[in-house]
């Protein structure tokens, strides 16, 4: 399958549709400090929402629905733009709000796509999480792209340091025994799912796999890491913005 590339957006003109809310779900962490910086960087036209897990949140994917639900506008037409871990919530959401309209998955997934090969190494996953969940390196190798900017990489490394390690832990359990694929199969509004192509976490192949389940799944891939939305910003907001121009009633 080909997936269409963005690149380089200078040059190029693109309409912001104002009607529909962004709605930022966060990733592991739950902090929401890393997609601050890209909810800073939305055009003015936009009204966005970055929602944020407690740190002590435990508990299954509906507890983090309900989280992330209260900060939701039922009235309001709204896409939620759902990073990493956030992709099951994001689809619980959309399954029962009929205000959101439209949902964007940036690397993220509805089962994880290595649960198979990694649920029976959780133990040793949770060791490598306590020892090295602020290191530079295991940030640059796993989430951010060995070419980060030093900036983000720092961003990273607090967002882990504000989560107890056993909350990290029993939400990576979460993601890998995740199973959301009736509901995604269900819906009705259109997706997007945003791709890295050197992402080591979600690969691309899992994502085009998702068409199977989800006709109405439209995939672009971006030359970077697991973090597409910090590492390709201006890129991935005009692509979230071309695709949201199409969106029924949003216009």
């Amino acid at each position: 399958m080909e997936l269409q590339e963005f690149h380089d957006s200078r040059g190029s003109s693109f309409v912001y549709p104002s009607l529909m809310r962004w709605v930022f779900l966060p990733g592991l962490d739950g902090t929401g400090l890393l997609l601050e910086p890209v909810v800073a960087s939305l055009p003015s036209e936009i009204r966005s929402t970055l929602v944020r897990y407690p740190s002590d949140l435990k508990g299954c994917y509906q507890d983090y629905a309900g989280a992330a639900g209260m900060d939701l506008d039922t009235e309001a037409p709204a896409v939620v733009i759902a990073e990493s871990f956030s992709g099951p919530v994001a689809v619980r959401l959309a399954a029962a709000n009929p205000g959101v309209k439209a949902i964007v998955l940036s690397g993220s997934f509805i089962s994880h796509p290595r649960a198979k090969s990694l649920r029976n190494l959780l133990p040793l996953l949770a060791i490598g999480l306590r020892l090295n969940r602020t290191s530079h390196l295991f940030i640059r190798l796993l989430l951010a792209g060995m070419d980060a900017p030093k900036e983000l990489i720092q961003i990273v490394a607090e967002a882990a340091r504000r989560v107890p390690v056993k909350v990290l832990v029993h939400r990576l359990g979460l993601a890998l025994s995740c199973d959301e694929s009736q509901a995604f199969a269900k819906l009705t509004i259109p997706v997007l799912a945003l791709i890295g192509d050197s992402d080591r976490l979600v690969p691309a192949s899992y994502s085009a796999a998702l068409m199977e389940i989800q006709p109405r799944l439209i995939l672009r891939s971006f030359p970077t890491s697991h973090l597409i939305l910090e590492r390709k910003t201006e890129e991935a907001i005009a692509c979230i913005s071309h695709f949201l121009a199409r969106v029924p009633g949003n216009s």
